[in-house]
Parts: structure tokens; C-alpha cells; sequence
């Protein structure tokens, strides 16, 4: 990396990017860190996602998502990411992840592989709704509820793997997954609402 700008407080980004001091959203995935370098000194600094201060330099890491909190707890409401692999966060801004909310990636069909912390206990209406090119999902531990719709029209989904934890499926929460072959119903699921699986190989 490239230290040499001068005066003020400066950094740079891993990777040589020169910023000057400032307010930037960097718009990276939690799971990224961010390594800086304050002129004057001598050692470079590792930051991750969230909030971190040098000699009063504030360096933010905005998560690609948006929320909402309500008593203590976070709703993703929207992922605002470029797609690919996404990780979604246990915690943001210090409070826990428990829902992904209604609609969150409804038609991101550039969403190829989702991991869900065991932090949330709900799957929203719609949540993953026409993500096409999702081949991948990994549901945490936690997860009681699939609401309706939650993973319709996922057309490349080949299998899911639903936690034991889970208490309540939702109507046509799998509807048209032509690809879907292998979904585990746990012990803990009372019924199969109507069109669950409708249009499914």
C-alpha cells in the first residue's frame, strides 16, 4: 500500500486506493474488512464491518442492507448489494438480526448463494421471491418461521436443508422451484399449508 500522501489525517484502502479524510460509504459486505493506514504511522489496522475510531478518525463499514429496529432487535428490509455470495450479519449496529423481513430480496436475480446467521427466527413474506440465480441457501439453526412465498420462483434452488427449529411453512413458500429436489420437512411442523411445493419437480 501507498503511505505517501501527506498532511492531515489520510488513509488509504487495502489494495493502494488513496481516500482523503472524509465521509464515505464504502458500501462493503460484513463479512469484509477494511485495512488503513494513518500517515504518521507505522503499522496498518484492520477494520471490520461496523464502527472504529484513530486519533479521531472515524472509519464507517455500511452493511449492504437496510433496516429497521424494533425492541432491541433488527429486520433486514432490503439487501442493497452488488449479488454474488451474500452473508447476512448476526448483529448490525450491535443489535441482533432476527428477521428477514417481508420482500428483502424480492427480485435481486443476481443473489447466487445466501447465509443466514442463527440469530433469525423468521423468514418474511416474499423474502426471497424471483431470486433466480440462487443455487445456494443456508439457513441458521434458529429459523422458526417461513412466511408465504418466501422462496417462490427460485427456479436454480436444487435443495434446501430447513433447521429442526423450524415450527411454521407458509403457503406457496416453495411454489414454482422446478429445480427443487430434496427439502427435509422437521419433526416440528404441524401441517403443509396449501401450494407449498406447487409446481416443483
Amino acid at each position: 500500500d501507498d503511505d505517501a500522501a501527506t498532511g492531515g489525517y489520510h488513509w488509504v484502502s487495502y489494495g493502494g486506493t488513496f481516500i482523503s479524510s472524509g465521509t464515505y460509504n464504502l458500501n462493503l459486505a460484513p463479512a469484509d474488512t477494511l485495512t488503513v493506514l494513518l500517515v504518521g504511522s507505522s503499522e496498518f489496522q484492520t477494520v471490520a464491518a461496523g464502527q472504529a475510531y484513530f486519533d479521531n478518525f472515524e472509519v464507517t463499514i455500511q452493511p449492504p442492507f437496510t433496516w429497521t429496529t424494533n425492541d432491541g432487535n433488527i429486520t433486514i428490509t432490503r439487501y442493497t448489494g452488488a449479488g454474488g455470495q451474500v452473508i447476512v450479519p448476526a448483529m448490525v449496529t450491535g443489535l441482533p438480526v432476527t428477521v428477514i423481513g417481508d420482500s428483502a430480496f424480492n427480485g435481486r436475480t443476481n443473489v447466487a448463494s445466501v447465509s443466514i446467521p442463527d440469530s433469525v427466527t423468521r423468514i418474511g413474506d416474499s423474502a426471497f421471491y424471483r431470486c433466480f440465480a440462487l443455487t445456494n441457501m443456508i439457513l441458521g439453526n434458529r429459523v422458526e418461521t417461513i412466511d408465504a412465498w418466501a422462496f417462490s420462483w427460485c427456479t436454480n434452488l436444487p435443495v434446501l436443508k430447513l433447521p429442526e427449529s423450524v415450527r411454521t411453512i407458509g403457503a406457496s413458500a416453495f411454489n414454482y422451484c422446478p429445480r427443487l429436489a430434496s427439502v427435509n420437512i422437521p419433526d416440528g411442523v404441524p401441517a403443509i399449508e396449501g401450494f407449498t411445493f406447487y409446481n416443483c419437480s
